[in-house]
């Protein structure tokens, strides 16, 4: 049981790096629609999960049934994540540019000069974004001190 719920909670903790995913690897036009049908599917398949619970609901044993009936869904969700290549701007993080072209090309291409302007401007701002964090590192107890005053938080 337990090894179950970690499983489940480590699997909730990673699918919220998904609209991150997305709106670091399609296009301006519809990044904010494929982060919004991103939660709309989390409610769809809610609904759907209270509709499996209710069929069965007097069936022996229902929890092994509503349980796994979800086991396909998350088996094929993982089988196919395991395609995805790495986000771009998360290859450009790590230092890895030549990757970072190499999959922007891929998923985005570079047919239009917006695509090219949008790829150097994610380089420029992950180079900015790195010469703030070597300016100022961040400490983990900045997000309890503010102004040295731990109340404040409250």
């Amino acid at each position: 049981m337990t090894a179950g719920r970690l499983l489940v909670g480590v699997g909730i903790g990673l699918s919220s790096t998904a609209p991150v995913y997305v709106s670091e690897s399609v296009k301006k036009e519809i990044r904010g629609k494929l982060v919004v049908l991103f939660q709309f599917n989390i409610t769809v398949g809610e609904v759907i999960g209270y509709v499996v619970a209710a069929i069965f609901v007097n069936v022996p044993g229902n929890w092994r049934f509503m349980l796994g009936s979800s086991l396909l869904w998350s088996s094929l969700l993982l089988l196919f994540i395991l395609f995805l290549p790495e986000s771009p701007r998360w290859l450009m993080k790590k230092g890895r540019k030549a990757q970072s072209f190499l999959v922007w090309k891929r998923i985005r291409s570079f047919e239009n000069l917006e695509s090219i302007t949008e790829f150097f401007e994610m380089e420029k701002a992950v180079l900015e974004e790195r010469k703030l964090a070597e300016a100022r590192p961040f400490y983990w107890l900045d997000i309890i001190r503010v102004f040295g005053r731990p109340e404040h938080l409250l």
